[in-house]
């Protein structure tokens, strides 16, 4: 800035002056010295505001498939949390609300960066739960069953109840097969099929023997 001066007319202000200035607010004084070397002296404020917010490709937050492989229906993860890069904090670890686990299919996880400014950028993260675990049953416990031919047939029609497994996530199973309408004499093996809904399959085998 100039000052005006009696003799000297215009005099331009001197001051010491940082190359760059840092966040905040900086007090310049400026001086004002004439020819007789008289001054006056005013001081002005700087202030630099960080309105940069983090950056990060999202695409480098790969998305995480895990899979349950036990008698649970949910599973613990550990997370590592993303960095993202500030120009004025450096590295900003970001932060997410994190269930303790996670349940079947698809959770999105919204991470934020926030800088010591205030300034936000936001990376969404995709988590995706497959259940690979079959339904258990123990397949002994599915009894052989023997009929017996009193009539004037040879064939016998059978009222066969399903037997039932037990699922991490669908609870109890009950088996399908096919079944002939009626059973025919001798040994006939019967393939019990337990299937739960993300696919998964168990399968018991059960003797059916007609006598005549």
């Amino acid at each position: 800035p100039k000052a005006k001066d009696n003799c000297d007319k215009d005099i331009t202000g001197t001051a010491v002056l940082p190359s760059t200035f840092g966040l905040g607010d900086t007090t310049i004084t400026w001086k004002f010295v004439d020819g007789a070397t008289n001054s006056t002296q005013c001081t002005q404020q700087i202030t630099v505001s960080d309105k940069s917010a983090p950056v990060i490709d999202c695409n480098t937050i790969n998305p995480i498939t895990a899979e349950i492989t036990d008698n649970a229906c949910r599973i613990a993860l550990n997370i590592t949390a993303p960095k993202a890069k500030d120009n004025c904090d450096k590295d900003i670890t970001g932060t997410a609300v994190l269930p303790s686990t996670f349940g079947l299919g698809d959770t999105t996880i919204i991470w934020k960066f926030i800088d010591g400014a205030g300034n936000v950028t936001t990376c969404s993260q995709n988590i995706k739960v497959e259940d690979k675990s079959a339904p258990v049953i123990d397949c002994k416990t599915i009894q052989p069953i023997t009929a017996e031919i009193t009539d004037n047939a040879c064939r016998i029609a059978l009222s066969l109840t399903a037997p039932t497994a037990k699922d991490n996530c669908d609870k109890d199973i009950t088996g399908t097969a096919n079944l002939p309408s009626a059973f025919g004499l001798g040994d006939t093996t019967i393939t019990w099929k337990f299937t739960d809904n993300s696919g998964n399959a168990t399968t018991c085998a059960q003797i059916i023997k007609v006598e005549d």
